[in-house]
C-alpha cells in the first residue's frame, strides 16, 4: 500500500523545520550533507518510485530556501536511490 501524501508531506516538514538546526550544527557543508542525506533517503524510501519525483523537487527547493544550493535545480548529492546499500 502506497504511503498517503499527507504522510510523506509531515516527514518532508519535518526535515524541512530541523534544516536552521542541522546547518548550524554542521561544520561545513560536506557534514552537512552527510546528516541531511540518510534522512532524505528515507523519505525517498517512504515515498516510494511513484512519488520520487515529487520528492526530490521537495528537497531541493528546502536546500535552496536555505542557500545550500543555489537553485533547486542544481543536485548537490547524488540522486536518491533507496535501493543503494547505505
Amino acid at each position: 500500500m502506497a504511503p498517503a501524501p499527507d504522510d510523506i508531506q509531515s516527514l518532508l516538514y519535518g526535515l524541512e523545520s530541523r534544516l536552521p538546526s542541522m546547518l548550524a550544527d554542521a561544520a561545513s557543508r560536506e557534514a552537512f550533507l552527510e546528516a541531511f542525506d540518510p534522512q532524505a533517503r528515507e523519505i525517498a524510501e517512504v515515498a516510494g518510485e511513484e512519488r520520487s519525483a515529487y520528492v526530490r523537487t521537495e528537497l531541493q527547493r528546502m536546500l535552496a530556501s536555505q542557500g545550500v544550493i543555489e537553485s533547486p535545480f542544481e543536485s548537490p548529492i547524488d540522486p536518491i536511490d533507496p535501493t543503494k546499500d547505505q
